[in-house]
């Protein structure tokens, strides 16, 4: 992956999202946090990421500002928008990242 590639923050991001749902949370929290780093980085998901990976680790009151600044990105964010734009293969593949953003409080 190049650094100057514009698009490194989707794979940096769809990483950290993969990690999450094999239930790797600090994993999914480090490649969270590289993915901020990113200058191109933009919209909620590394934010949301990073808070669904706290609230899994018990960090509630941090993953609750991290989704703080994933709902500035996206408003309308939610737990049914999540299910219904994020299908995955397997049902309840999306579970580790649903149930670590309700313990930050995402209805």
């Amino acid at each position: 992956m190049s650094p100057r590639d514009p698009m490194l923050w989707a794979f940096s991001v769809v990483h950290a999202l993969n990690v999450l749902l094999m239930e790797n949370y600090d994993g999914a929290l480090d490649w969270a946090q590289r993915t901020l780093q990113i200058p191109s980085e933009t919209g909620y998901w590394a934010q949301a990421i990073k808070a669904a990976a706290l609230g899994q680790l018990g960090r509630v009151e941090e993953g609750k500002k991290a989704l703080a600044l994933a709902l500035e990105a996206k408003p309308d964010l939610s737990i049914s928008y999540l299910e219904t734009n994020l299908p995955t293969r397997q049902p309840g593949g999306l579970k580790p990242y649903l149930a670590g953003l309700k313990a930050c409080g995402l209805q």
